[in-house]
């Protein structure tokens, strides 16, 4: 009989009740496992933890550990609960076949320890990749169009711009729940002037450190602490033409 580890991982959501909690990826890869006749050794979770890296969760560190130790397959629920860039799927994935070791996703039905399963992991991997850049794009481009309109997009207004007195974001209960209304956003004139300040030295061919002085000189103050050559730098990229 095959030995098995599960590993499982929740990063909840605004919504948690949409998540898949790790008692949830447990019960399915354990119906895996019984299917497939593995013992199941152990369980190792992460929870509130994300995926974006795989060196920064201690219990797929343990996972890893174990199973490599064991020979045996490293069973998760899905993709994405075990890595979030092609590069660290496919690094696991190596990791665990330079020790003898396989891995079964549940929901992908892949199982490596074929060589087309590992072709398929593969490219599951590159797809995955792909559709979370592609989502990351799409919420950039309305972020961005909806700091266009005019409309509060972060914890607190982009520089340049300050919360409308008269139409902030607010609290409201409706419908037995609160709802958030977000606020729009309007030009800060202090901090519209400085902008045009550094463009228009910027434009005159000054370096950045001799913006930052005029800026010192004129007494005039960033949002948060003393101003720097990066926030200098990022207003030149936000706001020239």
């Amino acid at each position: 009989m095959k030995q098995a580890v599960i590993y499982t991982r929740f990063s909840p959501r605004p919504n948690a009740s949409e998540c898949m909690s790790c008692e949830f990826q447990e019960q399915k890869c354990r119906e895996y496992c019984n299917l497939h006749g593995m013992d199941v050794l152990q369980v190792y979770q992460d929870r509130s933890l994300s995926g974006k890296r795989a060196d920064n969760r201690p219990g797929l560190q343990q996972a890893l550990v174990h199973v490599c130790r064991e020979k045996g397959v490293l069973v998760v629920y899905a993709l994405a609960r075990l890595a979030r860039s092609t590069r660290d799927a496919i690094v696991l994935s190596e990791t665990l076949a330079r020790q003898q070791a396989d891995l079964a996703i549940v929901t992908q039905s892949v199982d490596t320890s074929t060589a087309m399963g590992r072709a398929f992991f593969k490219i599951m991997a590159v797809i995955a990749e792909l559709e979370r850049e592609t989502t990351s794009e799409r919420t950039a481009a309305k972020l961005k169009q909806m700091l266009k309109e005019g409309y509060k997009v972060g914890s607190r207004p982009p520089y340049g711009y300050m919360e409308d007195p008269k139409n902030p974001t607010k609290i409201v209960h409706q419908g037995g729940k609160d709802v958030k209304i977000v606020g729009r956003l309007i030009k800060n004139p202090y901090e519209q002037g400085i902008i045009e300040l550094i463009l228009r030295c910027h434009n005159q061919g000054w370096p950045i450190r001799k913006i930052i002085e005029e800026l010192d000189r004129r007494g005039l103050k960033a949002r948060v602490s003393n101003w720097q050559p990066t926030k200098v730098q990022r207003i030149i990229d936000k706001f020239s033409e």
